[in-house]
């Protein structure tokens, strides 16, 4: 079982992976609203997505997985080791819709 509930930050960072490319913070919303982990209830996920990337911005500086590729479009680093980061928070290494669960432990 999965620890509960998944930060927007990480939900961010699985969307992210999934889709493989930059992607605008509503697309993310939208990605993340599809999988079946869910952070906390959001009245607006699109701006919590945002706010959430933002803030890894801000806050980590270089350290954050998150890249800012124009106005809204977010992207991982090239260097983010999304692998180590999802199997590390119980998830399998292949980021595809069929994946979106936990491993088992």
């Amino acid at each position: 079982m999965y620890r509960e509930p998944v930060s927007w930050k990480e939900s961010a960072i699985y969307a992210l992976a999934e889709a493989g490319h930059p992607r605008h913070y509503r697309d993310i919303a939208r990605r993340i609203d599809r999988m079946e982990i869910k952070p906390h209830r959001s009245d607006d996920a699109a701006s919590t997505v945002s706010a959430a990337i933002t803030t890894s911005l801000r806050t980590e500086g270089p350290a954050s997985p998150f890249i800012r590729t124009e106005p809204g479009v977010y992207a991982l680093r090239p260097d983010f080791d999304v692998l180590a980061f999802l199997e590390g928070r119980g998830f399998r290494a292949d980021p595809s819709p069929s994946s979106a669960e936990p491993a088992a432990r």
